[in-house]
């Protein structure tokens, strides 16, 4: 009897791995990444902020750049590349993200120049057991038009691929104060990211 119970959940777990897409093709993993069941968009609300973030693995540029026809990034495209996309906005979605909270007139103005510049020293990812500072960073600038505020970072970690390793962006936003935040991706979640059908 219990031999057949092992036997059955050993059906049940070797069907439900079977059910995961394994490779897809790029406009199908672009859709895969940014669908927010499958865990790589993580939210966290602090005060009035809300913070959140996709991770973009390195199969999801690559299908983004087949499909802009972007040759450079193709030729330039690695496993060592890491980006995410912060997405910073008010919990109203009306005001500014900038204005949250701020003393003065100038201090909308401080916020931009810290997130251009000086945030890059308060976002880092452990990747394993290992710290990987940012290697880039891009503010999204929308001039009034979007509450909410974009940056994406990237991090390159050479030597060391990120698939199958857990990962945990943490992010520090001294411009609102929101002390620190994590944002996990477990290594079993990094583990069934599909590959990009070739």
């Amino acid at each position: 009897m219990p031999a057949n119970r092992i036997a059955f959940y050993a059906c049940i777990l070797l069907l439900v791995n079977a059910c995961k897409p394994k490779s897809l093709e790029p406009s199908d993993l672009i859709s895969w990444v940014q669908n927010r069941d499958n865990g790589l968009v993580k939210e966290e609300v602090i005060g009035e902020a809300k913070y959140t973030v996709m991770y973009m693995p390195p199969q999801y540029l690559l299908a983004k750049s087949l499909l802009n026809l972007d040759s450079f990034a193709i030729n330039s495209n690695s496993d060592c590349n890491h980006c995410f996309v912060i997405k910073m906005e008010p919990v109203d979605g009306k005001s500014q993200f900038l204005t949250l909270g701020a003393m003065g007139k100038s201090e909308p103005y401080e916020r931009i120049n810290y997130y251009m510049n000086d945030i890059a020293q308060d976002i880092n990812i452990l990747v394993g057991n290992d710290t990987v500072c940012m290697d880039n960073l891009v503010l999204e600038r929308y001039y009034n038009v979007s509450p909410s505020q974009n940056l994406v970072v990237a991090f390159r970690t050479p030597g060391a691929d990120m698939q199958g390793k857990g990962v945990r962006l943490s992010i520090n936003d001294r411009s609102i104060h929101t002390g620190q935040m994590n944002f996990e991706f477990s290594s079993s979640l990094m583990k069934d990211i599909p590959k990009l059908k070739k």
